[in-house]
């Protein structure tokens, strides 16, 4: 009795995964768009191919931002141990992401993501009428969170050939971020620079609430552009070391 019981709990276990991830991608991505919208999460997908097994969609917009070619894979092995694998793609503007997500019910982790995408999303972010140039790269070592709290970071961002088109063309060489897990599940961020035209180093913070903070000493390196060290001088006063303080936040 015990064994036919056995089997028949493996079997309707079984039939119900089937039914999951068999369900149509389109069918439970349209419901789930006013379900998240309530929670203040605007998410929209057109084009959607596929089952919430293996599947794809065309364009993705979050928060205003356009993925295209958004693919995902699910894995069942780590479903015997209540968690969900998934293998994620997508085409960011001017850039990829790729990343390996295990998920369970208090949040999820990942290992290896890597993202690049072209620094004019900047823009968005920027208290200031500006416009950024050259290519921005993130890669996680890994990241882990339960619900809303951040719970692990590991990673790098580089800002490489960084520089701004507006209010005036201005080359900065690269720029370097080396993430850490911050208090209350919060980012700290150190900053440093490639030996370009621009001298950086500093702190950078984003808090869990989503406020973020700059605090970095700023200088031009011998030989660099008269527009970056016109640019400085907007900052304020140099310190006896030809350093330029610069204190900047907002919220994302």
């Amino acid at each position: 009795m015990r064994r036919l019981l056995a089997q028949l709990l493996l079997g309707a276990i079984a039939f119900a995964i089937g039914l999951v991830v068999l369900v149509p991608a389109e069918f439970a991505l349209n419901r789930a768009e006013p379900l998240l919208a309530a929670q203040g999460v605007n998410l929209t997908a057109r084009g959607i191919e596929g089952t919430l097994w293996q599947g794809r969609a065309a364009a993705v917009a979050v928060a205003g931002i356009r993925i295209d070619d958004l693919t995902w894979r699910t894995s069942l092995l780590p479903l015997l141990s209540g968690r969900l694998g998934v293998d994620l793609t997508a085409r960011l503007p001017g850039g990829s992401a790729s990343a390996n997500l295990t998920l369970d019910r208090q949040g999820g982790h990942a290992e290896g993501a890597e993202m690049s995408f072209d620094a004019a999303l900047l823009s968005y972010l920027s208290p200031l009428p500006m416009a950024a140039s050259g290519m921005l790269s993130v890669n996680l070592a890994e990241i882990g969170w339960e619900g809303e709290q951040l719970t692990a970071i590991s990673g790098r961002l580089l800002w490489r050939q960084a520089g701004l088109t507006a209010p005036q063309k201005i080359d900065f060489g690269d720029l370097v971020v080396d993430l850490t897990l911050g208090p209350q599940g919060g980012v700290q961020g150190k900053l440093s620079d490639g030996g370009g035209p621009l001298k950086a180093e500093g702190d950078i913070t984003v808090e869990a609430s989503g406020a973020w903070h700059i605090n970095a000493l700023l200088s031009a390196r011998e030989g660099a552009p008269r527009e970056l060290y016109d640019a400085l001088k907007f900052i304020g006063r140099p310190d006896p070391q030809g350093r330029y303080r610069l204190r900047f936040a907002g919220r994302l």
